[in-house]
C-alpha cells in the first residue's frame, strides 16, 4: 500500500467523527437525496402531528 493510501484513510476516518451527520454531501454511503426528502416531509407534516 502506497503511503498516500494509508495517509488517505487515516484522514477519512478521523473526518467522519467529525463530521456532523447533516453534512451528508459528498460522503460515502450519505445522500443528498434522502436528506432534501426528509426535510421536506418534516417542513409539509402539520405541526399538531409532531
Amino acid at each position: 500500500m502506497n503511503l498516500h493510501r494509508i495517509i488517505l484513510n487515516r484522514l477519512k476516518s478521523k473526518a467522519e467523527k467529525l463530521l456532523a451527520e447533516q453534512k451528508a454531501g459528498f460522503r460515502a454511503g450519505l445522500s443528498t437525496v434522502k436528506h432534501i426528502c426528509n426535510c421536506r416531509v418534516i417542513i409539509l407534516t402539520p405541526e399538531t402531528l409532531t
